[in-house]
This record gives C-alpha cells, sequence and structure tokens, in this order.
C-alpha cells in the first residue's frame, strides 16, 4: 500500500483533459484524405470519442486506483491506460463480433494516453515515486 504523495487535483484534470485527445490523435490521423475538412472532423472525432473514454473507463480505474493507494508511476499509468483502452471492446466482443481485432490497436494508444497523463499529472512531482521499484 502505497503512502506517499498524490498529484495535486489540478495536475490530474490537467491531465484528464490534455491527455485522451493527444493520445487519439495519431489514429484519428491516419485516416485522413488530404483536405482540411477531413482535417477537422478527425480531430472532432477524436477529442469526441476520447473525453468519452476517459469518462466511461479511465476517470473510473484511476479513482479505483486511488482508492486502493495505488502509487501513481510511469508502468502503473501505462497499463492502466493500455487496460482501460482494451477493456471496452474486450467486453464488447460477444456483441458485436470482431472488435477483438480492434483491441490490439487500442492498447498501444492507451499505453501512449497513459504514459501522456503521468508526464502532466505526476512528472515532477516532489516526493512521488517514478519507477515502481522505488514504492515502499
Amino acid at each position: 500500500m502505497y503512502k506517499g504523495p498524490y498529484p495535486s487535483r489540478q495536475r490530474t484534470v490537467a491531465g484528464f483533459l490534455v491527455a485522451p485527445p493527444l493520445a487519439a490523435l495519431p489514429l484519428a490521423l491516419l485516416n485522413l484524405d488530404g483536405r482540411l475538412s477531413s482535417l477537422l472532423l478527425a480531430l472532432l472525432y477524436a477529442a469526441v470519442f476520447a473525453y468519452a473514454h476517459a469518462l466511461i473507463s479511465s476517470l473510473p480505474l484511476f479513482l479505483w486506483l486511488r482508492h486502493r493507494r495505488v502509487a501513481p508511476t510511469l508502468i502503473h499509468c501505462v497499463l492502466g491506460g493500455a487496460g482501460s483502452a482494451a477493456l471496452p471492446w474486450l467486453l464488447a466482443t460477444p456483441f458485436v463480433g470482431l472488435t477483438i481485432f480492434v483491441v490490439p490497436i487500442a492498447v498501444p494508444f492507451g499505453a501512449l494516453g497513459g504514459a501522456l497523463f503521468w508526464l502532466i499529472a505526476c512528472r515532477g512531482v516532489p516526493g512521488l515515486p517514478t519507477v515502481a521499484a522505488e514504492v515502499e
């Protein structure tokens, strides 16, 4: 059980506001056809779906891990991002069918989102461990 500090509420909110659309942006940009309207639509989709996913999947996971007193290290944030990206697709597989093929695509972008969240919310917080080995 981790007994050290956590990032401030402001840094946590900033992490949840900035990291999800930035992590979804590369995937959205892969579907462009070279027009400005396509770029704006891709950015809109990235923001809308990333924030919806963060609200439904990532935020409850973050709150549960914080309640369980898990240290917010880089590896924990990366694994949490990857897991929260894969979980909705894995749960939808029996109902939708082919979503199991989406999981290998979603996991790296979720891991990227977790790493971005850690950079924004946790990096540089005094007394916060950077790796899991520093946790007592």
